[in-house]
């Protein structure tokens, strides 16, 4: 798949009865026979690309200048394979060459130093590959000329070697950029190059209009040798983006809007004890941009479509096969811009599978078809299930009925949702009703959770009694406390689902949680903070969703402190708070290799998805998380009224916060701002530092105490500020204690190298002077003796 997140695509149709749904399938129509405009033609137009006779050039000295890439062709030989039906072009270099590139940017000019210790790549090649619906091949025929058409084995093997890193035999996959060109027959600006000296590690430079950020570099996954997948290294706006201003700009390039998902599925048990699913789905969207002859929508890889259906009764053209996550369909008149329509689906797959008594969903999101950069819909969802079996989905469930084994619900979203899901299972139940709150189900597997405790209890692993309740209970009193804080969610009732899985989802009423914290609750809060995470998404995530991948942390680093101060909030634990703040704090110091001269330095926070590589897999979680959930501590700290502490500065802003963009998307800049309207003062300095950067100080504090003629105690400090640029700056709380629980505090802004402060006078002498108290300040604290 392409490097957009695929989240949320939208439909619309009629219920249908249950008892006709099945005459539906019956009578629903077949694919269309493929013709030169099919896309099972234009795949192997694209795939024999090196197949069909080329035309050859000898080259010398020849640049081809994309954006901020420049490949200088320094002598060899370069095929032309001209492109058929007006489809996508492409070319093939054999000899000597080289690329060159800086990035724009100093955020991606350090994420290239952090891979290749520099900020201008230079890398030679000796083959270059390229696919282009640009200028490229009216450049190419002005500077060169070309003989006859030649065919050779081995240019042949070279460009399928090369397109295996953008298509998959199984399936038929391409990359959908570079299919959606070639089936409309776009001439909008894609570029690709493929580059390697040698046969392995090639590396990758893309223009893709369809992307936010339409330039990438990127590189062969160093961990994916048997795999051929690509991962990026760099990426950024156009040239022109930046010296226009419209990189400041928040752009929609999705392709299609979806409105309206009205979708109705079957779920009943088979033979081999899985689960089948089918649904026909009815889909209304709105075309973003013009002329598209091709349309794709995201659907689970093992979906198979029966078929696509105009609503006005007319048969579509469409491609969708196994182990291929796109369904295309074709648009006969093409589809123009703001023009809305609806398609109804006919699908089935093997999406839920039965292992050892846990109902596991391959794929949360993949079960219906997609389209966008998390776009947002209405769903109505009616669901036709096994009556043994529970079944909980998102949406308001307006109806209930039973016929037969067949127990049918209807879900219906009150309001346009990011994402919907559902689960399923044999679950033991547990309802909590509290008055301050929606009513909440918790949901516990019970044979999948029994088998796990049995093979548990054979190693001397205990599971805790009552879990179900103890679940409840968190996440019962974290809705109440978020509510309280934040704002009332727009939820009739919560769900609170087991699953098989490692990790928690969230979508809109519903949470998906780890059968771990099932389990049993550990004593360090871990378990508050898991499942209280988890429910915070209802406020940063879904009720105020993230603009662009630099801004996930809104909503997973908001939801990991909302989850910690919960946490601090049930157990009247401060300890275990700024323990686990510890925690997090060695965990990112021990990742960040590169001050103890080794390894790969961690990259900041608004890399967003982009800090997890091949090479460092563990980031995304370490720093989105974990960091950034201490880049909303540090900001609490520095809002704190330390004589009364009270912290209505910082609540009052996360309040406004969610108010402001509730049912939106924000940025961290939105956020800065509110940030900036409530303390009066510009943070860029702030949010330059821990979201935009790298770079964490170790503090070496020193201090001596002096007694004035007056008998009153001063305290002289030296605090020496390294690893960090000389304006890195921070205001950082100094506890001074007198002994007997009489204590004061202050807060001394640390800049520059060195900073030279004496604290207020005291009236007595203090017994201990603690810097960084509260753990204001992610950093490294290091005392020494007072040396003149």
């Amino acid at each position: 798949m392409k490097g957009k997140v695929f989240l949320p695509a939208f439909v619309l149709f009629a219920v249908v009865p249950w008892t006709h749904l099945r005459a539906l399938e019956n009578t629903s129509a077949k694919p269309m026979p493929a013709d030169s405009s099919s896309y099972e033609a234009v795949y192997e137009q694209m795939m024999n690309l090196g197949r069909t006779a080329s035309r050859v050039a000898a080259v010398e000295n020849l640049i081809l200048q994309r954006d901020e890439g420049k490949f200088h062709l320094t002598q060899g030989e370069l095929y032309l394979f001209s492109p058929e039906q007006n489809r996508i072009g492409g070319a093939l270099f054999r000899g000597k060459g080289a690329f060159t590139m800086t990035p724009p940017t100093a955020i991606e000019q350090d994420q290239l130093y952090r891979f290749y210790e520099t900020k201008t790549l230079s890398k030679e090649f000796d083959v270059l590959f390229l696919l282009f619906a640009d200028t490229t091949l009216q450049e190419l025929e002005k500077k060169l000329r070309f003989t006859a058409p030649q065919n050779e084995r081995a240019v042949q093997d070279e460009v399928k070697s090369c397109l295996s890193f953008v298509s998959n035999k199984k399936g038929k996959y391409l990359d959908s950029d570079l299919m959606r060109a070639a089936s409309n027959r776009l001439q909008n600006g894609l570029f690709y190059a493929h580059f390697s000296k040698g046969a392995s590690d090639p590396m990758f430079f893309k223009i893709s209009p369809d992307e936010i950020e339409e330039v990438s570099l990127l590189r062969r996954a160093e961990t994916a040798h048997f795999v051929k997948a690509a991962e990026v290294i760099c990426q950024f706006h156009q040239r022109d983006d930046y010296r226009s201003g419209r990189h400041l700009t928040k752009e929609n390039k999705d392709l299609l809007h979806v409105k309206h998902y009205r979708i109705e599925s079957k779920i009943d048990k088979s033979f081999s004890g899985n689960l089948n699913f089918s649904a026909q789905a009815e889909v209304e969207f709105q075309a973003l941009q013009p002329e598209q002859s091709w349309i794709y929508f995201y659907l689970f890889s093992d979906m198979e479509v029966d078929s696509v259906v105009w609503s006005t009764g007319e048969k579509a053209s469409f491609f969708k096969e196994k182990e291929n996550p796109f369904l295309w369909v074709r648009c006969q008149p093409a589809l123009a811009r703001d023009e809305t329509r609806k398609l109804k689906l006919y699908y089935r797959g093997d999406l839920i599978e039965n292992d050892q008594g846990w109902m596991v969903i391959k794929s949360s999101l993949g079960w219906y078809p997609l389209h966008g950069n998390r776009s947002y819909a209405t769903f109505d969802l009616t669901f036709h299930t096994p009556k043994r079996m529970t079944f909980v989905s998102v949406g308001d469930n307006v109806s209930s009925t039973t016929q037969d084994e067949v127990l049918s619900t209807r879900w219906v979203t009150p309001e346009p949702i990011r994402n919907a899901s559902f689960n399923i299972g044999y679950f033991k139940k547990h309802e909590v009703n509290d008055e301050r709150t929606v009513p909440v189900t918790v949901l516990m597997a019970e044979s999948g959770h029994q088998q796990i405790g049995q093979a548990l209890a054979r190693q001397g692993i205990l599971s805790g009694k009552g879990m179900e309740k103890q679940v409840g209970q968190d996440v019962a009193n974290s809705l109440v406390f978020f509510s309280h804080l934040f704002g009332k969610p727009n939820i009739k009732h919560f769900y609170a689902t087991e699953t098989p899985i490692s990790h928690g989802l969230a979508f809109p009423g519903l949470i998906h949680l780890a059968w771990s914290t099932f389990q049993a609750t550990d004593d360090e809060g871990h378990d508050q903070i898991f499942r209280a995470h988890e429910v915070a998404h209802q406020w940063w995530g879904i009720g105020v969703d993230f603009e662009t991948y630099h801004d996930q942390w809104l909503s997973e680093g908001f939801a990991s402190f909302a989850g910690l101060w919960y946490m601090q909030i049930a157990l009247r634990d401060n300890k275990k708070y700024f323990d686990r703040l510890k925690d997090w704090r060695e965990e990112i110091f021990s990742n960040r290799k590169f001050l103890f001269g080794s390894g790969q330095q961690a990259g900041p926070i608004s890399l967003g998805y982009r800090t997890s590589t091949s090479t460092t897999a563990g980031d995304y979680g370490l720093i989105i998380y974990k960091k950034g959930a201490w880049v909303l501590h540090m900001l609490r700290n520095m809002l704190l009224d330390y004589v009364t502490m009270k912290e209505e500065v910082f609540t009052n802003i996360l309040q406004e916060f969610y108010q402001t963009y509730r049912g939106q998307k924000a940025s961290t800049l939105d956020f800065q701002k509110i940030v900036e309207k409530h303390t009066g003062k510009g943070m860029s300095w702030f949010f330059q530092q821990w979201v935009h950067g790298t770079e964490i100080p170790e503090y070496r504090f020193a201090h001596k105490l002096e007694q004035t003629p007056q008998g009153k105690w001063v305290a002289h400090c030296k605090i020496e500020q390294r690893n960090v640029p000389d304006n890195f700056q921070m205001p950082v709380l100094v506890l001074i204690d007198f002994g007997q629980e009489r204590f004061a505090r202050t807060r001394v802004v640390v800049k520059g190298p060195l900073t030279r402060v004496d604290l207020p006078l005291m009236p007595m002498k203090p017994e201990k002077i603690v810097f960084n108290d509260l753990e204001s300040v992610l950093c490294e604290v290091k005392n020494e003796k007072w040396v003149e």
